[in-house]
């Protein structure tokens, strides 16, 4: 018996290599859930790319960036 021999055998599981898109899918999802925000009026966890709350339906106010600053100078605050 050859020990020394360190191929896989057809049983064996081969480990594969992870697709670059399927990669960078899951990069931007990590991305995304790393980036949530709060409801201000029923508090769930929404993520960060809405505007409106899927529970109660408030509006979500942005203050950071410059559109976020325009459009908070347009309603007056």
């Amino acid at each position: 018996m050859n020990i020394e021999n360190e191929e896989p055998k057809d049983w064996e599981v081969r480990d594969e290599e992870v697709p670059d898109k399927l990669e960078k899918k899951w990069t931007t999802d990590e991305n995304q859930a790393r980036q949530s925000t709060f409801c201000p009026k029923c508090k769930q966890i929404l993520p960060g790319n809405t505007y409106r709350c899927h529970s109660c339906g408030a509006q979500i106010d942005y203050d950071s960036g410059l559109l976020g600053k325009i459009l908070k100078w347009l309603k007056g605050g």
